[in-house]
């Protein structure tokens, strides 16, 4: 089993898998440092400070677009839910402390992420949506643990208004290093913890879902517009997809099923894309 088969089956049984050691502790830090200069240029002149960042491949396209487009996690996503894979979202964030008093016994609030459901059967079925997260610092029990509970995502496991805040009985505590990045399927419960720790704690979130669905971030900017375009010289069908700009989604989106086999439809069309691009 390959390092990718082996994510891809930690997912399938747990609902998520861990990627150790993705980006370096430069890099890392280098995102550290953009969060204020982003939230300075995300601030409404008279409003309060921006805090929950999105839209980030726009705002800074020469920090993010290694990330968004990191070839182990692009094509993890691609192995779960096949190669229509766009960006959905970014998110970046930096967490309060707060005082530990306050917070005891509380979770940040568990949830499944966008385009998912309660699963109805236990049957493992792929994700419309993926999360990478990545805690820049890392965590420890201060900082607050990532909560998953796993096998969730193929399991009818749901919680009341009240249980939301609350430790889940069967939660596993992941505490991901700095650089390490944390893939989520997209139907997995899983929540934060508060931030009670003296350091940052910064969080940065890549949502890819299925290329025809709709995605929170604006990929019609100037900047997004750029990258577009230099995909479409290359002929680069892959890249193009990643932003939005799918020229093959109508026909792909519906290839008539005329056998159950997607693994060779999918290879078909890598192949096919690879044969078009030029460099």
């Amino acid at each position: 089993m390959t390092g990718l088969q082996s994510h891809v089956a930690d997912i399938e049984r747990d609902g998520y898998t861990v990627l150790p050691g993705v980006y370096s502790a430069e890099q890392c830090q280098a995102f550290h440092d953009a969060y204020p200069v982003l939230c300075a240029l995300a601030s409404v002149p008279g409003g309060p400070p921006a805090a929950w960042l999105g839209n980030l491949l726009e705002a800074a396209p020469g920090l993010f677009w290694p990330m968004i487009s990191h070839p182990l996690v692009w094509s993890l996503a691609e192995a779960l839910m096949g190669p229509l894979v766009q960006l959905e979202g970014t998110a970046f964030n930096r967490f309060p402390r707060m005082p530990p008093e306050k917070v005891q016994g509380r979770v940040n609030g568990w949830h499944r992420d966008r385009y998912a459901f309660v699963p109805q059967t236990t049957d493992y079925q792929r994700p419309w949506c993926v999360n990478a997260i990545t805690y820049l610092q890392g965590l420890h029990p201060e900082s607050g643990a990532l909560r998953v509970v796993p096998g969730s995502h193929r399991n009818p496991v749901v919680v009341t208004a009240e249980e939301r805040v609350r430790p889940h009985p069967l939660e596993r505590l992941v505490y991901p290093q700095p650089g390490d990045v944390v893939v989520t399927h997209g139907q997995l419960l899983h929540s934060g913890t508060p931030q009670t720790g003296s350091g940052d704690r910064d969080f940065v979130s890549i949502s890819y879902n299925l290329c025809w669905l709709r995605h929170r971030d604006s990929l019609n900017g100037p900047r997004v517009e750029a990258l577009i375009d230099s995909a479409r010289v290359r002929n680069d069908r892959r890249m193009l997809r990643l932003l939005g700009a799918d020229p093959l989604l109508w026909e792909r989106s519906n290839p008539y099923f005329d056998s159950d086999d997607d693994a060779s439809r999918w290879a078909k069309w890598v192949a096919e894309d690879k044969a078009t691009l030029t460099q």
